[in-house]
């Protein structure tokens, strides 16, 4: 089914109230993808679930040692980075540009200070943990980029396991996960 203004009024779009349903190619794409094995483990819940509190469900049972997870803005929980911590998960988290106030004083004035002291801010920061005074140490990454916007991460890979410019290469090979959900849920 093509997207258009029919669909969308009969379809809208998901919702987190679960009020809309997403749309029959959605549905069909999800299914496609179990189906080809792209995505290898799942969790069905209805529309209205946490997307978050999914993640961190599906990453509990699979992820431990050594394992590399990637993921976008969206799931920034400080309790969920010290948990991964624990479990010597490590992680490579795109975050917004404000996160680093989640830092320590001492660390967002650290990161401020290489700010205009160099054109990119690599350091390691103490982060607090939502709820607690307690802190963990993670490395702040901020990328600034020609004609694009600033790439701000976290993760807990040193500098000699993550060179600073790799950050962003894998970053955007997990993009190409996005646009690979694009493309099947296109009109073509």
């Amino acid at each position: 089914l093509t997207s258009c203004k029919t669909l969308a009024n009969v379809f809208g779009r998901p919702s987190s109230t679960g009020t809309k349903q997403s749309l029959p190619q959605a549905s069909f794409t999800a299914l496609e993808l179990v189906n080809s094995s792209w995505i290898v483990d799942y969790k069905l819940e209805k529309c209205d679930a946490s997307e978050l509190t999914q993640a961190k469900s599906l990453v509990a049972n699979h992820l431990g040692a050594s394992d590399l997870l990637l993921a976008d803005r969206l799931y920034f929980d400080t309790q969920w980075y010290a948990s991964l911590i624990k479990d010597e998960t490590d992680f490579l988290f795109r975050v917004n540009c404000d996160r680093y106030k989640s830092c320590t004083l001492e660390s967002q004035n650290q990161i401020k200070q290489q700010r205009v002291s160099q054109a990119n801010v690599d350091l390691v920061v103490d982060l607090r943990i939502k709820g607690g005074p307690e802190t963990i140490p993670v490395r702040y990454i901020e990328i600034k980029r020609e004609h694009c916007s600033t790439l701000y991460f976290m993760t807990i890979l040193s500098a000699a396991e993550l060179k600073f410019l790799e950050a962003s290469d894998l970053y955007r090979m997990r993009w190409e996960i996005e646009t690979d959900f694009r493309f099947f849920k296109g009109q073509d």
